[in-house]
């Protein structure tokens, strides 16, 4: 198994999620271990926030290092998708009307 499901996942996967590429690397770990429940949550963690939602329910009684890292994804990716929503809204995206 590749994590240790005794002790919390580390903070970095927020940084992870809030850069966008925490669903890659926790799908990169989960396909090279040799658990098939492993290999499971890999893919309910290209599904994003669902996935990371799912996973964490399911395991938060559990495994404490997979439902914390699922947590802390989740926190990244909304980290980075509130200042999006407000750009939209804000209307920066929107074009030019000369």
């Amino acid at each position: 198994m590749v994590w240790d499901v005794s002790k919390k996942a580390s903070k970095v996967w927020i940084l992870l999620g809030f850069i966008g590429i925490g669903q890659l690397v926790a799908l990169i770990y989960s396909l090279v271990s040799k658990n098939d429940k492993d290999r499971v949550f890999g893919v309910l963690f290209i599904l994003g926030w669902l996935g990371d939602l799912i996973i964490y329910f399911i395991e938060k009684d559990k495994d404490k290092y997979i439902a914390s890292m699922a947590l802390y994804l989740l926190i990244g990716e909304v980290i980075l998708i509130i200042p999006v929503i407000l750009l939209f809204g804000l209307g920066a995206f929107a074009p030019r009307v000369v």
